[in-house]
This record gives C-alpha cells, sequence and structure tokens, in this order.
C-alpha cells in the first residue's frame, strides 16, 4: 500500500473541509484547456467552487484566446495561473527540434513582462507544470527537487529552460511562482492524441485490436501518477499557496513489463508486442520523491497503478460500449 512508505504523522495536516474552504471562490486561470489534462483539472476545480477562466492557443467556444491572458485587467482578476499551455510531447519535440524556443518559451517571457507590471498586490501566483524528466537518469536514491538536473530530450531541456525563466522572474521579486515536476500522467479517457502515454496507447491498441509498439526491451521504469492523485496534489499547491519547486508523484516506479502484465491479468489479453530500439532521449530508469509535498501539506498519492489502471481499464470498456451502440 502507499500510504505504508509515510509515516502517518505527516498526513495529519491534511485537512479535506480546511482545504476546500480556501479554494472555494479562488480565481483561477487555466492554459491548455484543450489538451488532455487541463480541462479536467479545470472541471474539478470548478467543482470545488473554484472560479475557473480557460485558454487555448484557439479562442472560440468556451476558451479565450491565449493573448487575452497577457492583458492587465484579465490579470489582475486572477489569484492564479495553471500554465498547461506547452506546444510538445517529447517525441514530437526531438521531431520538431526546438519547436519549444520558438512558441511556449516567448509567450512564458511576455507573460511574466505583463505581470511584472502590475501592482506586485495583484499579481496571481504562477504555477508551471514542469516535467519529472528534467532530471534524466535517476540512480538507486530518489531524485528530489535540489537534485541536479540532467534533461535528454529537447523536450525536457524546454521545461528547464522555462523553469529558469521563472526562477529569475522570482528571484528579482517580481512574484510567486510554483514549478511543478510531474511524472507520468495517466488515467484520462478519450483517445490520446499526441504520441505519447503508454497506458492510453495500449488501450487503444486493445480496442482496436492492433499490434502494440514498445520502446526498448520493456524495463524502462517510470513513475506513473493517477490524475486523481494529480488533481489532489493540485488542490494542496494552491490551497496552501505554495512556491519553489514541488516533485508531484507517487514515489514508486514499474517498468513497461509490469503495465502490460497488469493489462494481461484484468483484460486477459496478451499481445505480440513490436519491440523497437529504446530512443536515445527518453529517460529509462525514473526514481522520484514526493516526500517534500507531503510533508509541506499531507497530501498523499492514494491510487496504486493496478487500481488506477483497472478502473481506467474498466471505464475506457464501458465507454467503447456506448460509442458501438450509439
Amino acid at each position: 500500500m502507499l500510504d505504508e512508505k509515510y509515516p502517518q504523522i505527516l498526513r495529519l495536516k491534511a485537512d479535506p473541509e480546511s482545504m476546500n474552504q480556501k479554494l472555494k471562490g479562488l480565481r483561477v486561470a487555466v492554459t491548455g484547456a484543450r489538451g488532455r489534462y487541463a480541462p479536467i483539472v479545470a472541471e474539478s476545480l470548478r467543482k470545488k467552487g473554484a472560479a475557473i477562466k480557460t485558454f487555448s492557443q484557439k479562442d472560440g467556444g468556451e476558451h479565450e484566446g491565449l493573448p487575452a491572458l497577457l492583458e492587465s485587467g484579465v490579470l489582475a482578476e486572477l489569484d492564479a495561473i495553471l500554465h498547461f499551455g506547452w506546444g510538445t510531447v517529447p517525441k514530437v519535440a526531438e521531431e520538431k527540434q526546438g519547436a519549444e524556443w520558438q512558441k511556449d518559451l516567448p509567450f512564458i517571457s511576455r507573460l511574466l513582462q505583463a505581470l511584472g507590471r502590475l501592482p506586485e498586490k495583484q499579481r496571481p501566483v504562477l504555477i508551471f507544470p514542469s516535467t519529472g524528466a528534467v532530471y534524466g537518469e535517476c540512480g538507486n536514491e530518489p531524485a528530489i527537487e535540489a537534485t541536479a538536473l540532467a534533461p535528454k530530450s529537447y523536450y525536457a531541456a524546454g521545461k528547464v529552460a522555462a523553469e529558469e525563466l521563472l526562477h529569475q522572474y522570482s528571484a528579482h521579486g517580481k512574484g510567486k511562482v510554483a514549478i511543478l515536476r510531474i511524472s507520468n500522467l495517466y488515467g484520462a479517457q478519450g483517445v490520446s492524441k499526441v504520441p505519447q502515454g503508454v497506458i492510453a496507447k495500449l488501450a487503444e491498441c486493445f480496442h482496436k485490436n492492433t499490434q502494440p509498439t514498445i520502446w526498448g526491451d520493456g524495463t524502462a521504469t517510470k513513475d506513473y501518477l493517477h490524475v486523481d492523485d494529480f488533481c489532489e496534489s493540485v488542490y494542496r499547491v494552491l490551497a496552501e499557496r505554495l512556491e519553489g519547486v514541488w516533485n508531484l508523484c507517487t514515489g514508486t516506479s514499474h517498468s513497461l513489463l509490469e503495465v502490460l502484465s497488469i493489462f494481461t491479468k484484468h483484460l486477459k489479453w496478451n499481445p505480440d508486442c513490436v519491440f523497437l530500439p529504446h530512443p536515445s532521449w527518453d529517460v529509462e530508469k525514473t526514481n522520484l520523491s514526493p516526500q517534500k509535498l507531503i510533508t509541506a501539506t499531507g497530501w498523499l498519492p492514494k491510487i496504486s497503478l493496478e487500481n488506477g489502471m483497472r478502473n481506467f481499464l474498466s471505464a475506457s470498456a464501458g465507454r467503447d460500449q456506448r460509442e458501438k451502440r450509439a
């Protein structure tokens, strides 16, 4: 069990009612609103009573365009910004090398300049979802927030560059920032539109009866964080007005072979996988520690990989059946 890894005393700080009161009425902007996980976080915060504004590269419908977020009148009415907006995933970043420096980083720079023009008391905290991949290959000791960064991919290097912009903004007294180094998220329903996320991709292969492709021999390890646990961690960051760098992860890593075994167990599926050479830019050993966030807030990752995948696969099967009936 996950909760056996951490002392009970560290979790006594967790008070759901107090947290909910702090979130109620909080004015939060969420960018990347047409992405995979930002909409889930935005909707979950709405259910907690937060006042949410969503922004996307393309305006229209319920989302405003990103340029609108740079307006002082909009920024002054916010308590926090969750900047999920990012133009690449790791594989795409390798195919379009340097894309982050053309679009994502310039926008962050403009956003920081716009925030700096506001009176200090009106500046919302800027929360940036980074990635645990900034640490590169991990050893036997879990990477903590002070561990030296060694990104292997253009994607992770872009996140490091963004973090540096935020550090400079904060160090010069311009405003408050929180950097979230997130492990591998899973649990979002629907077809993944990007070439990333092995659990979602394997589920698609199962439903479409296609042959899965695996990078490497299956022994690469990742820390898989369920989206519900992720949302809970974001609640804590917002409610406690946290600043600085925070690892968001379970603290437990699993190999791709273990992931496949869970599919086999719950779906009676033994796919004939295609094993390709492991990309040089992809981290093969992930080992992250969530202890700092647990100690500060009492947050605890509750959903084990097997339980999270079981629930994901059950919901995915139900969605598939509904689509067939439609």
